[in-house]
């Protein structure tokens, strides 16, 4: 065929040499699911769950961070040097990290059908600390029937300096306000079967230096003052904390993976 030439083909409707049918990108609609408890939420064995609409009544689940005692880095998007490359990083199994009495686990109802989240994951929480300053982080999980917790993304904020980027005040200890936690960005199905959970904390190290709790900085964590901080997590209808997923009919497709 000369140069230039272009050959017709009719196959399945489509013509070959012709370029292919470009899809658009489905668009994404944002399922909020609201926590909720009967106050306390520690440990996956705790009482706390998440619901499609806000809870009735006002609750706060508290737990204690301990800077020289943080929540173990347990897998996520991460190689850090110095430990196990490939057996560190990835879908690893929380229950051992959701035994902790530092972290706050808020599990939804087994699916009836697949659910499809490809996009932003965001926790929008309602906060206060007894400390100046502290860090919040959130973990989505795949909660599989067997049990299985399988970490998908995470993500943290530390309160004084995300109120510094926004060019706020720090807030005062003991004061709830908001914060926006951005977990990261999955693209996921959550088989029939299958649990929806959030977990809240307040570390994750080796991956993120632990926060002293003083307003310091974590560089000089080893040689400075460090503070147990009591932290709270409020839901309710004046306060409605909750998970934010990106859902999108029917199976990812190459557009969520882009």
């Amino acid at each position: 065929m000369r140069p230039g030439r272009r050959w017709r083909c009719s196959r399945a409707g489509r013509t070959a040499g012709s370029p292919p049918t470009v899809r658009p990108a489905r668009t994404a609609s944002r399922l909020a699911l609201h926590l909720d408890s009967d106050g306390d939420a520690r440990t996956r064995h705790g009482s706390g769950v998440l619901r499609p609409g806000p809870p009735r009544r006002e609750v706060t689940d508290v737990y204690r961070y301990d800077p020289r005692d943080p929540v173990p880095t347990a897998g996520g998007a991460t190689c850090m040097t110095g430990m196990l490359v490939g057996a560190d990083c990835g879908p690893l199994d929380q229950r051992a990290v959701e035994d902790r009495p530092d972290v706050l686990c808020y599990t939804g109802p087994r699916l009836d059908a697949p659910l499809v989240v490809s996009g932003q994951v965001v926790a929008e929480l309602y906060v206060s600390s007894s400390a100046p300053d502290t860090d919040v982080t959130a973990k989505l999980v795949d909660v599989h029937p067997d049990g299985r917790a399988e970490i998908l993304c995470d993500g943290i904020v530390r309160t004084g300096h995300r109120a510094r980027l926004d060019g706020v005040r720090p807030p005062l200890p003991d004061t709830v306000h908001t914060l926006r936690v951005e977990a990261g960005t999955v693209v996921h199905v959550f088989r029939p079967g299958h649990r929806v959970r959030l977990e809240v904390s307040s570390s994750n190290f080796p991956r993120f230096d632990p926060n002293p709790n003083t307003g310091g900085t974590p560089l000089t964590l080893a040689d400075a003052p460090v503070a147990t901080a009591v932290n709270r997590v409020h839901h309710g209808p004046g306060r409605p904390s909750r998970l934010l997923l990106p859902v999108r009919p029917g199976p990812p497709d190459a557009h969520d993976a882009a």
